[in-house]
C-alpha cells in the first residue's frame, strides 16, 4: 500500500507556509533535508506552487489543476485534477508518495496521509497561506531532529520533526 506523505516547512508559531507568494524564510540547509526526503519519489504539488518551483528533476512531479480539462504527459510531469486521478497516475509498486504543496494541496490530501515531515520555522510574521493543524490526538511525533541555528546561509532557526498517523480517518 501507498503510503502519503506531506512535506512542508511552516512558521512554528501559526503554522504560516507563504506570503505574496513566495516562502518567507530563506532556509538552503532545509532544502537539502526536503531533496533528501522526495528524490526519486512521485511527487504531488498544486498548480500555482509548480510555477513558482518549476518541475523539480529525478523525481515524477504530478500537478494538480483545476484549469485543464485534459491530462497532459510532458517529461516528468502529469498534469491532473483530482485527488483521485492524481493518486491512479502513480504506480502501484511505489511505497511512498510526497505531497509538497501549496495550502489547497496539503488541505486535499491530510485527511488522508499517513505521514508528515515537518520543518519548524521560528518565524513569526506574516502570512497569507497555512499548513494544516497538526493535532496531538490524531498524530504521534517519531522523530526530532538537532535545532538548527540562523546562521549566514540561513535566515532562521527550524527543527524537522516527523508525525506518523495514530490512525484513519474514516
Amino acid at each position: 500500500m501507498k503510503k502519503i506523505s506531506l512535506i512542508a516547512a511552516i512558521s512554528k508559531f501559526n503554522f504560516v507556509i507563504g506570503y505574496e507568494n513566495d516562502i518567507p524564510w530563506k532556509l538552503p540547509d532545509d532544502l537539502s533535508w526536503f531533496k533528501k526526503k522526495t528524490i526519486k519519489k512521485p511527487i504531488i504539488v498544486g498548480r500555482t506552487t509548480h510555477e513558482c518551483i518549476g518541475t523539480l528533476p529525478d523525481r515524477l512531479n504530478i500537478i494538480m489543476t483545476n484549469k485543464r480539462s485534459e491530462k497532459i504527459f510532458e517529461e516528468e510531469k502529469i498534469w491532473v485534477t483530482s485527488r483521485e486521478e492524481a493518486l491512479l497516475s502513480i504506480s502501484e509498486d511505489i511505497k511512498e508518495i510526497m505531497v509538497i504543496g501549496g495550502e489547497k494541496i496539503y488541505k486535499l490530501f491530510f485527511p488522508i496521509a499517513d505521514r508528515l515531515y515537518i520543518t519548524y520555522v521560528d518565524y513569526f510574521g506574516l502570512g497569507d497561506v497555512f499548513f494544516p493543524f497538526i493535532s496531538k490526538n490524531r498524530w504521534r511525533c517519531s522523530y526530532i531532529g538537532d535545532a538548527i541555528r540562523s546562521d549566514h546561509r540561513n535566515s532562521h532557526s527550524y527543527i524537522h520533526k516527523i508525525f506518523d498517523r495514530k490512525e484513519k480517518y474514516l
